[in-house]
């Protein structure tokens, strides 16, 4: 009966024991399971869209006022450089000419079938007269026959026109509007040009308007934007303003840098991603809704369970993103309050917890 009588308590002992081992692994391994956030990582999200560029460039057609000889110069130039010579037998480049211009019948005729070519609806032509004011101011209006001429500002240099200056004007970049056009993706090797003619593109800054088609993330002003140029080749800018419709959103942006890469490309077709503000990676078990908020539990410094709102970035299945927020705030009914930071940790089954519960 002894040894029964100490069987019996070094069973319960033992069993005691076990229980207290087993209570201190599932509140240590399930009820208080905690992952511990990173640093951060900026979100972003990636979307086909359809960009339109702007260039800041001067141009110059010489049809039907004169033949400019090309030097065929590459790529940037510095000002003062020389880039050809403009002949005219008997013709006065005056701004104070008031001489009326015929138009060049086949020098048009080119124009509306390069503009034609690119897939343009509108068919804007330069103006001749303003044109050749344009020309003027480059002799400083002293023209002689066979002049040599040299580049009044720095920038790439191109030898031809490809007619779309005019309607991708930095002056229209406010009122462009898609409906107005038919604009395709351009490949680069079926582009017509318009010879016997020049420009000079400032490659230190350069603008966009984005097409995007339902965009789940809505940027701010101030965000950054990123284009792929291709699968190794990517601009960055910064969004200057945008405006949504029931279907598309329109962003415009400001480059500067990067314009090697695209070259004065018009119209591209490619990968844009949107950069959110930093972000936490947490399990999708670990966030929950209360009152129309989403929340998580986490441990505070002294070891006890609290409550904090996350503004969600998107729900990936098992992996939830939420934003880091601007100095460890969120805006929750109108109002700033805490939210995570990194480093904090979050109890990863919330439904098994209070707030005030005691994890260590």
């Amino acid at each position: 009966m002894k040894r029964n009588g100490q069987k019996i308590i070094t069973v319960l002992i033992f069993m005691f024991i076990v229980s207290i081992i087993g209570f201190n692994l599932y509140s240590k391994y399930y009820k208080f399971a905690i992952v511990e956030i990173d640093a951060g990582n900026v979100y972003s999200e990636e979307y086909l869209g359809k960009i339109y560029f702007f260039y800041d460039e001067e141009y110059y057609d010489f049809n039907g006022l004169a033949r400019f000889d090309s030097l065929q110069l590459r790529g940037r130039i510095p000002v003062g450089t020389r880039i050809g010579t403009v002949a005219s037998e008997s013709f006065n480049f005056s701004e104070d000419s008031t001489e009326e211009l015929t138009p060049n019948i086949d020098a048009e005729t080119q124009r509306l079938r390069l503009l034609g070519n690119n897939s343009i609806i509108k068919t804007p032509l330069i103006n001749k007269q303003n044109m050749k004011k344009k020309i003027g101011k480059l002799f400083d209006n002293d023209y002689k026959n066979n002049s040599e001429l040299y580049s009044k500002t720095a920038g790439y240099f191109y030898d031809s026109l490809d007619g779309y200056e005019e309607i991708f004007d930095l002056n229209l970049l406010n009122s462009f509007e898609l409906s107005d056009f038919k604009l395709p993706s351009q490949v680069k090797e079926n582009i017509k040009v318009l010879k016997n003619s020049f420009k000079i593109v400032n490659n230190n800054i350069y603008y966009a308007i984005i097409q995007l088609s339902d965009p789940k993330s809505i940027p701010e002003k101030g965000d950054k934007v990123s284009i792929k140029v291709d699968e190794e080749s990517v601009i960055t800018g910064e969004i200057l303003d945008l405006t949504k419709s029931d279907k598309d959103m329109l962003i415009k942006a400001v480059f500067n840098s990067g314009y090697d890469l695209i070259e004065n490309t018009r119209i591209l077709e490619s990968s844009v991603i949107l950069d959110k503000k930093m972000s936490y990676q947490l399990p999708s078990s670990s966030v929950f809704e209360k009152d129309g908020i989403q929340m998580v539990m986490k441990v505070n410094r002294s070891g006890y369970v609290e409550s904090v709102p996350v503004e969600v970035i998107k729900d990936d299945g098992n992996k939830t993103y939420v934003s880091a927020g601007i100095d460890g705030q969120i805006k929750v009914n109108e109002e700033s309050v805490n939210t995570l930071r990194a480093y904090d940790e979050v109890i990863i089954r919330p439904n098994r917890v209070k707030i005030g519960d005691a994890v260590r």
